[in-house]
């Protein structure tokens, strides 16, 4: 970390050998988070979930969360969304949302919503809302939900082992209200909905 005037190095983050930042997002202007992870010497690749650390750019000392990052919250920069492993099922792993405090890395903070299915990829709103989840099965079809506020669990928006097409989330509005989505197209270019 440099001071954008002189450039002096402030802090150095050192993943160790075979390690590579996967997440890097300034959280305020002291604090830096950092997903690390450790490249297996066999494969060449991280095979694990990232370690989140916050670091203080101001002092030395650093801090662990327990699960990995998801999204963070607007005007709330001490509490982030994080996954973590809630169940097994039939050996994969059914993800939990919870919106843990920055500074009590010990604790899992309060539970927000499980995702729909195993292999889901999440997407959260500016206020920290969790509103897309996108599962991919074993036979690579994907089923894509949608939470809405005020109503339980998820509700189904496409299967593509029923409509042969993917469709993804990739975006939430500010306003929360508004998703945007890139569906295929049976012919042609895929569409933004």
């Amino acid at each position: 970390i440099h001071r954008a005037d002189t450039l002096e190095v402030v802090k150095v983050v050192d993943p160790g050998k075979g390690g590579e930042v996967d997440t890097l997002l300034w959280l305020d202007d002291q604090r830096l988070l950092l997903g690390v992870n450790v490249v297996d010497p066999d494969f060449g690749m991280p095979l694990f979930d990232p370690t989140m650390i916050v670091v203080r750019a101001d002092r030395k000392d650093s801090s662990s969360l327990p699960a990995n990052f998801l999204a963070t919250i607007d005007g709330d920069p001490d509490h982030l969304l994080v996954t973590a492993c809630s169940r097994k099922e039939h050996d994969d792993c059914l993800a939990e949302v919870r919106r843990v405090d920055v500074g009590k890395t010990a604790r899992w903070g309060e539970l927000i919503i499980s995702a729909p299915d195993v292999h889901s990829v999440l997407l959260a709103d500016r206020s920290g809302n969790v509103r897309f989840a996108t599962a991919t099965m074993d036979d690579a079809s994907t089923r894509t939900y949608v939470h809405v506020d005020g109503k339980e669990g998820w509700t189904l928006i496409n299967d593509s082992a029923v409509t042969a097409l993917d469709v993804a989330p990739f975006s939430v509005a500010p306003d929360g209200k508004t998703g945007y989505l890139v569906s295929e197209r049976k012919t042609g270019g895929d569409a933004m909905e």
